[in-house]
């Protein structure tokens, strides 16, 4: 699986062991961390190419992945439409579109 960050903050080891690197293909991600809490978006693409967005976020009781079971359900045209909708909202804006340059970049689109 090839890792991408396109944000501020690295991932560290310890949150990326919850992606089972064997079924993805890589792992896109904007990822902004404080003290007791983190914002951030991601999308998966598994194997079988299909994606998947997560909204990236931790508290002081769980990590930016932890307690997610990413399940891959979106055909590349679907994941296209859910990023611009999440560029267009005022919260998800800074990190989706990030996200959504490098997606379209690995794609070979425009």
């Amino acid at each position: 699986m090839k890792i991408y960050n396109v944000g501020k903050d690295p991932l560290g080891e310890y949150d990326l062991e919850y992606l089972d690197e064997r079924i993805y293909e890589y792992f896109i991600y904007n990822y902004e961390g404080y003290i007791y809490s983190g914002n951030g978006a991601a999308v998966l693409k598994d194997n079988n190419g299909k994606f998947m967005f997560i909204e990236l976020g931790h508290c002081s009781c769980y990590g930016p992945i932890e307690e997610r079971n990413p399940k891959c359900i979106y055909s590349l045209d679907e994941i296209i439409k859910l990023l611009a909708k999440r560029c267009q909202d005022k919260w998800d804006k800074e990190y989706a579109e990030d996200v959504a340059r490098k997606l379209k970049e690995l794609e070979g689109l425009k």
